[in-house]
């Protein structure tokens, strides 16, 4: 597993699943070893330039890794094609300047309205959203 690729969008939810896998009869301490290995080893990149601390891990960079590896933790609680996408979403909704659609815009509107700050309520919102009737829907969107 190259934690770099996952972050460049090159891996796929199987991957993760291997990492579940593999992790698994590790237990906890095994999982969150892991994880500091991963941390460790991007702090280390640029290593033979400099003795003198990360060079590498600088505040950019750690907000571009943390994502990655939350996803990672979220391996202990979700399946891997759901802390997959979670991980695409956060990073789609950072990098995006614009809505995909209306109804994604009204959707993020309902979500704000509903004050749903977490994935649970977030879910609860999106479903109920898609059981709408197509008239309801149209009419939220226009």
């Amino acid at each position: 597993f190259q934690f770099s690729q996952f972050l460049q969008g090159e891996n796929v939810p199987v991957n993760l699943v291997v990492v579940k896998e593999k992790l698994k009869p590790h237990g906890d301490d095994g999982f969150a070893f892991f994880c500091f290995r991963i941390f460790v080893q991007m702090c280390g990149k640029l290593g033979p330039r400099s003795l003198k601390g990360s060079l590498f891990m600088t505040e950019t960079q750690f907000h571009r890794f943390r994502p990655g590896l939350d996803a990672l933790q979220q391996l202990k609680t979700l399946d891997a094609g759901s802390a997959y996408n979670s991980f695409l979403l956060l990073q789609g909704s950072k990098a995006l300047s614009r809505f995909a659609s209306l109804e994604h815009q009204a959707l993020a509107r309902l979500l704000c309205l509903a004050s749903a700050s977490d994935s649970g309520r977030g879910t609860a919102m999106c479903d109920a959203f898609d059981e709408l009737e197509e008239e309801e829907r149209r009419r939220l969107v226009a």
